[in-house]
């Protein structure tokens, strides 16, 4: 009776602390950074994650509000498709500081060249979802006021 009295009381915990996690943000570990590689390189990318799908909500916004048949519309798709492939150019940050030679890595052994490309794939991402906001703004700003 007690773990069952004890198992109802931690559910409106851990649901409260699920919700907490998903609102705080997702990049609120980079403002933690550990200083652990495996860590740091789990929270970059992570956040380059999410990003990379705001960026796609965001960008599947954009398209629906270009009248078919205008050649932005390729353009959009095409500005996606170049930020994903700009991402493979982050390994020559990751082995430049590793003597030009891939570092060994597994799942769970990070080291700090892994960080930096974590890093420069956030970077990107955020690169990428700023210039959204932007065109966002933009075609904002044409819209009629409600």
């Amino acid at each position: 009776m007690r773990v069952i009295k004890a198992l109802l009381c931690l559910i409106p915990c851990v649901t409260m602390s699920l919700c907490y996690a998903d609102s705080a943000g997702d990049d609120d570990c980079l403002k933690h950074l550990s200083g652990s590689s495996s860590m740091d390189t789990s929270c970059y990318l992570g956040s380059a994650d999410a990003l990379q799908k705001k960026s796609a909500e965001l960008a599947n916004k954009l398209a629906a509000t270009i009248p078919r048949g205008n050649p932005n519309a390729a353009l959009l798709k095409e500005f996606m498709s170049s930020a994903d492939r700009s991402l493979r150019f982050c390994t020559l940050n990751k082995q430049a500081g590793s003597g030009w030679e891939p570092s060994e890595t597994g799942l769970n052994v990070r080291n700090m060249w892994d960080v930096i490309y974590g890093e420069c794939v956030y970077n990107r991402r955020k690169e990428q979802y700023a210039h959204l906001l932007e065109i966002e703004d933009l075609e904002k700003m044409n819209q009629p006021s409600q």
